[in-house]
Order: C-alpha cells, then structure tokens, then sequence
C-alpha cells in the first residue's frame, strides 16, 4: 500500500530486485484481485477493497509512506487495521510530522496494544490534558521512554549510514532583499489584523492564514532572483540540469515560463501519476528538459539525481517536505555533492519561517518530533513583524 504517486516506483523497484516474481498494480476499485506476488495499490484502492483483501492471505504487508495511516478515524487507518498478515513494514522518512499523538496508530498497527490504550498512551506521552473544548493532545512529554520503547520495533537507517559513497549534500541559504507594494499590503493589512484581533487563543487559525498570503505574497516577489539564479547556473554549464522547488501554482507556472527557453517540465498536484513518471524519465534520460519545478507532490518517489542543484523559491512550515525534495537529488544514482540552495528574504518572514524550520529539525533527534507551528512561535513571528513595523 503506498500513495499513488509511487506506485509505478514500486513496481520498477520490484522488477528490478526481485525478476522472477510477478507484481500488479491494482489502479481500479473494479477490478479483480490477481494471483500475483506482489500486489501494489494505493491506499483509497486499499479502503475499497479491503473486503477482498481480507479474504485472502498474505505473508507480509508493507505500508509505505505509513504517516498516512496517523489518523485513527479516517477510513484508510481503519482498513489498515483489519488487514492481517503474517508480518508487517510501515515505511517512512517521517514518521511522525508533528506530534507524538500521530504516531499512536502507526505503533498500534506494529503490536497491537505494546504501547497501552489510546487513553494511556496520550497521557503518558501527549502531554493530555482537559481544556474548555476537551482533551488537549497536541503535546509531547517523556519523549525519552517513549524512544526507549520504540527502538525495539523500529530500525532507522540514515543516508550516511547505507550509502557510504553517496556525495555531499550541502545547504546554502542566500539571503535576499525583496520589495514591492504587494508585500507591503500584506504587512499592513496583516498588521491591521493583529491590531484588531490580538494574536492569541482562538485567532491562531486565522492568523496562519494571513501568514500564508504573507508568505504568497513574498514567495511571488522573488520570483524574478530565482529566475536570474537559476539563468546563472544553466549558462555557465550547457550539460547542467537544476530542480526548483516551489509551493504554489502560480509560483510554478511563472517561473516555467520565464525559463521554458532552457525546456522546463513540472510534477505537481494536478499531474497524473503516469504522466509523473513520464516527465521524470525524460528528465533523466534527456538532454532536454534542463529544469524541473516541483511542488510537494513531487517531493515523494521519483528519482531527479541528473540534477544536482535544487532551489528552493518558497519554504514550507516544517523540514519534513524540504528534505523530501533535496532527497530527489540526494539518492542513489547521484555522483555529484547536491547544493540545496534556499533564497531568505531578509527582514521579512521569510527570516522568521527558516529559523523556524531549524528549530524544528533540531528536534528531530529526540524522538523523530517535528514540533508542531505552535501559537508561542507564532506570537513571536507576530511580534518580529511589528517591531519590523514600528522600525
């Protein structure tokens, strides 16, 4: 079971390691289940034909991607659960994205009841605790037991580890001076808003959203340095392909217009699942297309490592999805060390949202935690915004 978006990946890797065996990929609820070896589906194919699946046996299940299945109440994490087999795999580079709380079901589904009730677990692990509207679980606390208790059920293997020859993967941040009356709306009408709303309790949800236009707002603005950048870098090597990175649509569609003389090609949300894998291969195997622009949905399961250059024009909330991109690049194939090169607009957010994604992979090493957007970071990112404002 995996997203759809690696499906086709499976099956290669299958074809490749394992010859002599027959994999499917199940892609319609419709259709029968085949007498294969290995049978590769997607997880809404799983929760549709779960009734099926339960009939019959399997040596072992592999779910991959497997904080997918953080979610007890969704249909998915239900299907999963009533499956059986002999053993079982979850798969992930991130486990747990944000809380210890999402990381119950997946454990759960591993051994069934090692880690306590639902109940017990939150308590003990999740900080629990009663408010006005119920029980809080968004915490974490004795993070260390709870990584004492995992480590017999789960084997982490990182890249310097299993890939001893694989090259450097270096991060440069390029700081950036960033103008134009779009950004300076954004600030005031955000500036308007926290004026008037304060920015705490109840208001964080709507705050993140105005922080996001914000962020919008400042990505589209360096737009025109990720361009001349990414110019740069193609015209001083005739044979060098690049990646870039970017979170909204009407990034990615501006920036592959602005560079469709060097050939651009795009995996992102609206893209098919084959037609990914077709873009990819012509990325890899090609002269042309010179540059790929890629969304979160490019951020799983393809292979980019003909580039060894990634640009990243806008950031994410957290590290987990941006070294999913840089892993692209950074993989088995890669003979050249990878440049992450990440533009920060200075004295804007921009500044705010990187120092947060640091503190967030600072985390990592005690229990694979990335600390959620909580609404103390946020209060400071408010607060750096109005002394930015008074100054």
């Amino acid at each position: 079971m995996c997203p759809a978006s690696v499906l086709f990946k499976w099956k290669d890797e299958i074809e490749k390691w394992d010859a002599g065996k027959s994999s499917y990929i199940l892609e319609h609820s419709s259709t029968p289940i085949p007498d294969v070896n290995y049978l590769i589906m997607s997880y809404s194919i799983m929760t549709r034909k779960v009734t099926e699946l339960l009939e019959l046996g399997w040596d072992c299940i592999i779910y991959d991607e497997c904080h997918k299945l953080k979610s007890s109440s969704s249909q998915r994490s239900r299907a999963a659960k009533n499956l059986n087999s002999k053993y079982l795999l979850a798969l992930s580079g991130t486990p747990v994205l944000n809380r210890p709380i999402e990381f119950f079901n997946v454990l759960n589904l591993i051994n069934p009841g090692y880690f306590g009730s639902w109940w017990s677990y939150v308590h003990r692990y999740c900080g629990a605790k009663e408010t006005y509207w119920g029980l809080d679980t968004k915490g974490a606390s004795n993070l260390d037991e709870l990584a004492l208790r995992i480590s017999p059920h789960m084997i982490r293997r990182l890249k310097r580890d299993v890939l001893k020859e694989l090259p450097d993967l270096v991060r440069t941040k390029i700081p950036v001076i960033v103008n134009g009356m779009e950004i300076n709306t954004a600030y005031r009408n955000l500036f308007v808003y926290l004026k008037s709303h304060g920015h705490s309790g109840d208001s964080a949800g709507d705050a993140l959203v105005k922080l996001n236009v914000l962020r919008q707002a400042i990505g589209r603005a360096k737009i025109p340095l990720v361009v001349q950048l990414a110019q740069d870098l193609l015209d001083e090597d005739a044979d060098k392909k690049i990646v870039i990175y970017a979170v909204y649509k009407a990034t990615v569609t501006s920036i592959e217009q602005s560079l469709k003389q060097y050939g651009v090609t795009t995996i992102t949300g609206d893209v098919p699942t084959a037609e990914r894998q077709t873009r990819q291969m012509a990325f890899q195997n090609r002269h042309m297309p010179r540059v790929m622009i890629i969304s979160s949905a490019g951020g799983e399961g393809i292979d980019l490592y003909r580039a060894d250059t990634i640009i990243f024009a806008e950031r994410e909330w957290g590290p987990a999805p941006e070294e999913q991109a840089e892993a692209r690049c950074h993989r088995i194939g890669q003979k050249d060390s990878v440049e992450a090169m990440y533009l920060v607009a200075k004295s804007t957010v921009d500044e705010d949202i990187d120092n947060l994604i640091e503190s967030k992979r600072a985390i990592l090493g005690q229990l694979l935690v990335q600390s959620d957007i909580k609404l103390s970071i946020i209060d400071n990112i408010f607060e750096n915004i109005m002394r930015r404002k008074r100054g």
